[in-house]
């Protein structure tokens, strides 16, 4: 991505604004923190800790998460609301270091006003990350440092990042994979540095808590269908129609294939990310371009439709508004109808479970507007990059 040129003052003003609103959010974020408590998962993972305190087995029950999970509850020996904290504070730290450490200082107002919209001021994250204290808020964290290493060429420390996020839940293996293949190259540092953490990780969780930590993958290979992924549609309409059929027995036909679909989902989703290999290959594309475009195409299909997963691809977002480039300015354009869709739903998400049950018709049935705008979003992408590299092409070869 390219970066914005460097002046070599920065205005005495600007700075004094940033570090003022580093301040009051840090300070907002604080006290929404302490204020809403432990809701949630969140619920979860304090019975989980507490557990562990006692000196039982974490995977002993159903335990999704890897061992980074049970280091974080260490924190409540001290009390109940420190691992929440240490979430939340490292993932404000880590945004506005990454918005310094890019210049942010140098954006136009347009620009910074994008950055509010998509992490500050964007209820998904707010609700996800203060109000409810989800796990995805460190993973999110560890990513944003991972790709201001990798812009900065320091493979390794983003490979141990992405390590240690992967130790904490396994879908940041997708970007180890997406961001060690850059151009047709594979960037060995980054995969060596990983897989060295990660191996590392296990056999020491192996070596204190047997292999039961393997159950949270077989969890993750058997759960069902939910929330926004276009398989739950279907199986939520039957759960409250059961008796509804149609009069062609289309639906008799339906439901078998949604199961299948459902059964197997890991089938497809290792199908959708080999398919964005092949494209990243055909086009040359660029590790950043392939990770916009794979994680998206891999939450398009993914059986668990959780709004928190979301995260982490919002952060990868972000460098798109300190990049100049016209191609980079299109691919946040075409972000924006999914953005608000997915701060619409957590609205509808929070206002269902904290006041009315009026509202839980948005979260039953948003995947059937979640489908289109996910497909939209994603052709859009692959339309501005396929453009951009018949472009490149093309001037390639009037300069020969």
């Amino acid at each position: 991505m390219n970066r914005i040129i460097l002046t070599t003052d920065q205005p005495q003003r600007a700075r004094f604004l940033f570090f003022t609103f580093v301040c009051i959010y840090l300070s907002s974020g604080t006290f929404l923190t302490i204020y809403t408590g432990i809701q949630h998962d969140h619920i979860w993972y304090l019975r989980e800790w507490i557990e562990e305190s006692k000196g039982q087995n974490p995977w002993q029950v159903v335990n999704p998460y890897g061992p980074i999970q049970v280091l974080l509850g260490y924190g409540i020996r001290i009390h109940f609301l420190i691992p929440k904290l240490v979430m939340v504070w490292l993932f404000m730290l880590a945004n506005f270091y990454f918005y310094t450490s890019q210049r942010g200082d140098l954006l136009t107002c347009r620009k910074r006003l994008y950055f509010l919209f998509l992490i500050p001021f964007n209820f998904l994250v707010v609700n996800i990350v203060m109000i409810y204290g989800l796990n995805d808020t460190l993973v999110a964290s560890l990513v944003i440092l991972a790709i201001d290493a990798k812009i900065k060429n320091r493979s390794k420390l983003a490979g141990f990042l992405l390590g240690i996020a992967t130790l904490l839940k396994f879908y940041p293996l997708l970007f180890i994979l997406f961001w060690a293949f850059d151009r047709r190259k594979f960037d060995f540092r980054l995969l060596y540095s990983s897989c060295v953490t990660i191996s590392v990780g296990m056999i020491l969780t192996f070596q204190i808590w047997g292999l039961k930590i393997l159950y949270s993958l077989v969890f993750s290979l058997e759960r069902s269908s939910s929330l926004l992924s276009p398989l739950e549609i279907l199986k939520q309409f039957y759960l409250h129609n059961p008796d509804f059929q149609f009069q062609t027995e289309v639906f008799n036909h339906l439901l078998p294939i949604n199961r299948f679909l459902i059964q197997y989902n890991f089938v497809f989703c290792l199908g959708a990310t080999a398919l964005v290999m092949f494209f990243s290959w055909k086009l040359y594309l660029h590790w950043y371009e392939i990770s916009l475009l794979g994680t998206l195409s891999f939450l398009a299909v993914y059986k668990v439709g959780h709004p928190q997963f979301f995260l982490t691809w919002l952060i990868l977002l972000l460098p798109l508004i300190f990049s100049n480039t016209y191609s980079s300015q299109k691919l946040l354009m075409k972000a924006i109808p999914l953005i608000v869709f997915l701060e619409l739903y957590q609205i509808g998400f929070f206002l269902s479970k904290s006041y009315s049950t009026k509202w839980t018709f948005m979260y039953y049935n948003a995947g059937v507007v979640y489908l289109p705008i996910v497909l939209f979003t994603l052709l859009s992408f692959v339309n501005i990059l396929r453009a951009e590299k018949g472009l490149k092409h093309t001037q390639n070869r009037s300069n020969l």
